[in-house]
């Protein structure tokens, strides 16, 4: 690869052939970062190999979609709609790298209600990670999916834009019926600082299923009004929750914070005490 003339590039093409896959793989590395001629080279050789057996598949497809392509296109668009279910994921997988209509057209279509509930992630987890993320609209209509796990992701995605109406969104799927949806929405709240995502956080603090993630996401909102309920958490929780509690108060610079770390260094049960002579040592 430092070479990068003629003969360095077909010395690599002939180990991207290597029966090794690490040797195939490095090789294959090292073309994409060369000439046209040498990734032409690449696609071609993939393209030889991506048939032979699934796994062939797996290490191919990502880079074929890397360097793009009508044949590498419609190889995965191919593999998308008549593949075996691990070939159709990883082709949805690969299609997110690929900046083309055909390749976001296909992803979008996986989004639609009826298909297998593992390809919907694959290709919304594609879709996020591409070179066209999903519209806030897009996203706000998946929050109302039937599918619980898709409308976590939706969560997580429409907290990540940051734009205006996200807290609207967010403050009624705390208190959704699904825990997952639930725990997503208290996770994106913990980075909406306001009075009403604390209000949310403060109040998920007794929901035994999810204090934990309210603990942590009032640690990362870091307002006043969170860093003394984490306080307020160390001094009167039940004994797991008092030992999370102070276990976020390493984050907490204050004298009140030293305070109660130290006197819960004198708590009955060894949890607590550890969690708080923890802290204190890092302090």
């Amino acid at each position: 690869q430092t070479r990068g003339d003629e003969d360095a590039s077909a010395r690599l093409l002939d180990l991207a052939r290597d029966e090794d896959p690490w040797v195939a793989s490095s090789a294959a590395s090292a073309l994409e970062n060369l000439g046209e001629d040498a990734r032409e080279g690449l696609r071609s050789v993939l393209l030889e190999r991506v048939g032979n057996d699934e796994a062939s598949f797996a290490e191919a497809a990502p880079t074929l979609a890397r360097l793009g392509g009508e044949e590498a296109r419609t190889l995965l668009l191919d593999a998308v709609s008549g593949g075996t279910s691990f070939e159709r994921s990883t082709a949805l997988s690969a299609l997110g790298q690929m900046d083309d209509p055909e390749a976001r057209a296909a992803l979008m279509a996986h989004l639609e209600p009826g298909v297998d509930p593992a390809l919907r992630i694959e290709a919304f987890t594609a879709l996020q990670w591409g070179p066209q993320p999903l519209e806030p609209e897009a996203l706000t209509a998946l929050l109302q999916d039937q599918d619980p796990d898709l409308r976590a992701q939706a969560v997580s995605a429409l907290a990540s834009l940051d734009g205006p109406g996200a807290l609207e969104q967010l403050l009624p799927l705390a208190a959704d019926g699904d825990l997952q949806v639930r725990a997503a929405a208290l996770s994106a709240l913990g980075n909406t600082p306001g009075p009403e995502a604390e209000a949310a956080l403060l109040a998920a603090l007794d929901d035994t299923e999810l204090s934990s993630t309210a603990l942590w996401s009032l640690n990362g909102m870091g307002s006043p009004g969170a860093r003394e309920a984490l306080r307020e958490r160390a001094r009167t929780g039940e004994p797991g929750q008092r030992a999370e509690a102070l276990s976020t108060l390493g984050n907490d610079p204050s004298a009140a914070a030293t305070e109660v770390l130290t006197d819960a260094l004198r708590d009955a049960d060894q949890g607590v005490a550890s969690a708080a002579l923890s802290q204190l040592q890092g302090r």
